[in-house]
């Protein structure tokens, strides 16, 4: 009998030690596995949180860029009558640029919805001041569809390009010739 209790007590401590050895070699490296693993899941659902806040953000000033961006759409129509504002506007844009301005216009050309009218601008004065003028139209609330835009020295002036690029601007002055269109309802 005792030789079968020992036999049972050593079974059972060979037992004991071999679930030690499983827990220690295997268990244990597991909870440190799982550990990492879930600090890479919280910081994964953090990120995807962040990136979420990032996304929604996102949407809303999108929506509001729409939203200017369709009330700028709005303006760019002239309200039929308003062409002597868009004249006068850009005579006095011309001025207060030093820039002499002369305006020519075709007929008016029908679209299904709106009215869609050729200008042709020949401009004369200092380069920097045309490209001023220029600017300053862009930034009124009617819109020109620029075409084309071509500028030429008057007098003096030598300008000397190469590789597309001008390396030397003088003070002399310019005439920019801009074919641009417009457009009313």
């Amino acid at each position: 009998m005792k030789n079968n209790n020992n036999k049972i007590l050593t079974i059972a401590i060979i037992m004991l030690v071999c679930d030690f050895i499983l827990i220690i070699g295997f268990i244990y490296p597991l909870k440190n596995k799982v550990s990492i693993l879930k600090s890479q899941v919280i910081t994964s659902e953090k990120n995807f949180f962040i990136e979420q806040n990032e996304i929604t953000n996102l949407l809303a000033a999108n929506q509001i860029y729409k939203k200017t961006d369709t009330n700028q759409l709005k303006n760019i129509y002239l309200k039929k009558g308003d062409e002597l504002f868009l004249f006068r506007t850009l005579e006095n844009l011309a001025n207060n640029n030093q820039c002499e301005i002369t305006i020519n216009l075709s007929e008016p050309t029908d679209k299904n919805n709106y009215h869609e009218l050729s200008l042709k601008l020949t401009i004369t004065g200092q380069l920097e001041n045309i490209l001023n003028f220029i600017t300053a139209t862009e930034k009124e609330n009617f819109y020109l569809n620029y075409q084309t835009v071509s500028l030429t020295g008057i007098g003096n002036s030598q300008s000397a390009v190469q590789n597309q690029e001008i390396t030397s601007v003088t003070n002399n002055n310019v005439a920019a010739e801009i074919t641009t269109k417009t457009f009313w309802q």
